[in-house]
């Protein structure tokens, strides 16, 4: 039970992380979008 938790928080975490650097990438690009275009 203890160590499919973990492996469920592990999981969540990592899922967490992923989705995090996808945002962040997809932020940076509309950010330069918006700057090439003025």
């Amino acid at each position: 039970m203890v160590k499919n938790n973990k492996d469920l928080l592990y999981k969540a975490a990592l899922l967490a992380s992923i989705t995090q650097t996808i945002v962040l990438a997809c932020l940076a690009n509309i950010m330069l979008n918006l700057i090439s275009q003025n």
